[in-house]
């Protein structure tokens, strides 16, 4: 049967496909990731942006295609995480602006959204990379541009596209050194291609369950040149009233590198490689209100990933308040407790030291506050860990005192 329309419901239905593809694959995109940084997160990350979307839009599906992109993009810039997660939420930002006002779309209608989605991605980045999930996403819009012209079955339209996103992925190495060195394609192009192959066999099967993933033979990197230009990936959301993002780029474009500016004048997501997360989060406050602060350890990532450790990871809270010493060498991972002084917020031994803690505590009038970790900074945590360890051991501050023992115990339960 032909699929003429796109309405808010199939667009949910098709998207819940592609994440259960991701899924399976994310051990394998994890272990093909070498760009930007070899910190082999990139299937964790995708994954989490896109159970993320999947949990924020569980309780408002709507018939609607365009107010069902709308909830889609919002959760997306939530939980993006990653180069390729925040490119990926700014494409669905993109998407749904191309669905604007609209109950549900042809092929020609949803081509011209996608058109606007590689738009919003490639405007997203100061420096556009090709051989990334930039051109893979670049070359399946273009496809499904040409191909709409004279196609109005989706099921056909997706098909054949997936054909030029297929070859486009497997090109990736000829347009980007590091690839071609490591013998890989691209991992966050790979799951983009993901995306779209658990799309497909969703509206081939009109079933969740038969979304599998073939094995598929390819040379994974002997050896890993580390990346230690930058420490810190660091992220944030920024919710304000018209947001100057040209002066928040000029703000921020020599923090670091690989800087990604996803969102709206409502809501931007903040991506960039510093070595200074707190004078990020300080720009990023001067614009809005900040939520969804991470900063990533991409050294102790890349160590993870590729040096020789114990079997077993283990995982503390920032409460621990081990000496840096001790965490370095016995390979601790550390999730960090939020804690703000007024309006001003901070990333636990991340964005304030424990001595600017102190100080913040005999100068400033605002008492303290602290915030638990969520089960899903534990759960990303657990997500990338599992790809690197047999086992892990996680010790949180005792449940009768805080809230952050529930927020590890969920996140291991959603995980088992």
């Amino acid at each position: 049967m032909a699929i003429e329309y796109l309405d808010g419901i199939r667009l949910y239905r098709v998207l819940s496909a592609g994440l259960e593809r991701i899924k399976v694959r994310e051990d394998h995109l994890n272990r093909i990731n070498v760009f930007p940084v070899p910190d082999a997160d990139t299937g964790t990350n995708m994954a989490y942006t896109l159970t993320f979307i999947q949990e924020g839009i569980n309780q408002q599906v709507h018939s609607n295609v365009y107010n069902m992109s709308v909830a889609i993009a919002d959760s997306a810039l939530d939980g993006a995480r990653g180069n390729a997660g925040s490119i990926l939420a700014q494409f669905l930002v993109g998407l749904s602006e191309g669905f604007h006002n609209k109950a549900r779309l042809t092929t020609k209608q949803f081509a011209a959204a996608t058109e606007m989605g590689k738009q919003f991605a490639y405007q997203a980045m100061m420096k556009p990379v090709e051989g990334t999930i930039l051109t893979i996403i670049k070359d399946w819009s273009d496809a499904v541009k040409s191909l709409s012209e004279n196609i109005t079955d989706f099921s056909i339209l997706i098909q054949e596209s997936l054909t030029i996103a297929q070859k486009s992925l497997l090109d990736t190495p000829k347009k980007l050194k590091v690839l071609a060195k490591a013998g890989v394609v691209d991992a966050g192009g790979q799951g983009f291609v993901d995306l779209l192959e658990g799309i497909q066999a969703y509206m081939q099967s009109g079933s969740l369950s038969n979304i599998k993933s073939p094995e598929i033979s390819i040379k994974f990197p002997e050896k890993i040149e580390f990346n230690e230009k930058f420490q810190f990936c660091t992220e944030c959301v920024i919710n304000g009233e018209n947001i100057n993002r040209i002066k928040l780029q000029e703000s921020l474009m020599d923090c670091g590198d690989s800087f990604i500016l996803a969102g709206s004048k409502h809501k931007a997501k903040v991506h960039i490689h510093t070595d200074n997360p707190k004078l990020v989060m300080e720009i990023c406050s001067g614009f809005g209100l900040i939520s969804h602060e991470k900063a990533d350890d991409m050294i102790l990532q890349q160590k993870d990933a590729h040096l020789k450790h114990k079997k077993i990871a283990l995982i503390v809270d920032s409460t621990a308040d081990l000496p840096d010493d001790i965490i370095d060498s016995r390979n601790i991972h550390v999730v960090p407790v939020r804690l703000s002084f007024g309006d001003k917020h901070y990333i636990d031994k991340t964005t304030m030291t424990i001595e600017e803690f102190w100080y913040e505590l005999e100068t400033n009038p605002n008492h303290p506050k602290t915030s638990q970790p969520t089960p899903g900074d534990f759960r990303r945590q657990y997500q990338f860990l599992s790809t690197h360890y047999d086992s892990a051991v996680s010790i949180q501050l005792p449940q009768t005192v805080s809230g952050t023992y529930q927020s590890a115990f969920s996140a291991a339960r959603a995980l088992t």
